[in-house]
């Protein structure tokens, strides 16, 4: 307590614990004339030199971001983000499907630490394959034709989020494996796909029940689980 009734700490002006007081004097440091309605970084900095109470920093941040003035007026520093390619109408079952992959999994006997999951975009039925985190594209579109070709044939499309390059490449795994040379344009579809991670995540949850007490056993209970996914 200071000799003019002033209450401080370290030499700043304590604020109570009123919410008027205290957007009494945010809106002096952000929003008066000479203020200029700073980023977060300056007026956090601002009020720091004169002012403190507990919790100041998230209360300036959830000021700053319901000022309107600065909605509209600050000037937008991402990239813009490029419009949706949505996916073509689907007809049948199996002729567009995505792609994921669960890693860093437990280590097995057979050096397998992954999970490819491919989900039928139609019917959400899935296949549960696995996989070794060090196979490159090519080795995973061997393993697509051994494994998901046989049952159901070749799709129209393949969503999975990697790259242009890593898409294309699986492509070319995948024709040169069948023996033929196709001329294709790879199109980057920016949309996330909810439908594999949302397979994932059920996966994860019901895989964990079986591999609990022995996690490096994971790959001995895949199928059992997909065949309790597709019985869900």
């Amino acid at each position: 307590m200071e000799e003019d009734g002033l209450l401080t700490y370290k030499g700043r002006i304590y604020i109570p614990d009123v919410a008027d007081l205290r957007r009494v004097v945010m809106d002096e440091i952000h929003q008066a004339s000479y203020s200029g309605h700073p980023g977060y970084q300056k007026t956090i900095a601002t009020a720091r030199k004169q002012y403190f109470w507990p919790g100041m920093k998230k209360d300036m941040a959830e000021y700053i971001s319901r000022c309107m003035k600065c909605q509209q007026v600050k000037v937008e520093h991402q990239h813009p983000a490029s419009l949706l390619q949505p996916l073509p109408v689907l007809e049948w079952k199996w002729e567009v499907i995505s792609m994921d992959f669960i890693t860093v999994l437990p280590m097995t006997w057979r050096k397998h630490d992954s999970i490819m999951v491919l989900v039928d975009t139609l019917t959400k039925a899935a296949h549960f394959i696995r996989v070794k985190s060090m196979h490159k594209t090519d080795d995973i579109a061997k393993i697509f034709m051994k494994e998901i070709l046989k049952l159901h044939g070749l799709p129209k499309a393949i969503v999975f989020e990697r790259d242009v390059k890593s898409t294309s490449n699986f492509w070319k795994g995948l024709f040169a494996y069948l023996g033929t040379k196709p001329n294709f344009n790879t199109a980057y579809h920016p949309q996330i796909d909810g439908k594999s991670e949302r397979v994932n995540q059920v996966l994860e949850d019901m895989l964990c029940m079986y591999m609990m007490d022995k996690p490096t056993k994971w790959e001995d209970y895949l199928h059992l689980v997909e065949f309790a996914y597709k019985n869900g």
